[in-house]
């Protein structure tokens, strides 16, 4: 075995960079961020979202949508998270 381990350990991998690359909507995990954040400019008020999103061509149900689904994501597997928290923060 190398020192990278096998194919069989890379899987997991594979399955997150799949679901990083994966859109939801149309929106990617980056698009998301930008809009997450952008909603500091008023005061994390959640009906804002549509609005900025439309500023990137999502439309009002592809944020929702979005939404719920890079939430789930996110929730779910702490490597998205923490890209998200990424981009989230620019860093």
């Amino acid at each position: 075995m190398s020192a990278l381990g096998s194919t069989d350990d890379w899987s997991g991998s594979s399955a997150i960079a799949d679901q990083l690359s994966e859109p939801i909507a149309g929106v990617t995990l980056e698009a998301y961020a930008r809009v997450s954040a952008g909603l500091a400019d008023f005061g994390f008020d959640p009906r804002k979202g549509p609005e900025l999103a439309a500023r990137l061509g999502v439309s009002t149900a592809g944020w929702s949508e979005a939404v719920q689904g890079w939430n789930a994501r996110i929730r779910s597997d702490a490597d998205i998270a923490h890209e998200f928290n990424r981009l989230y923060t620019g860093q």
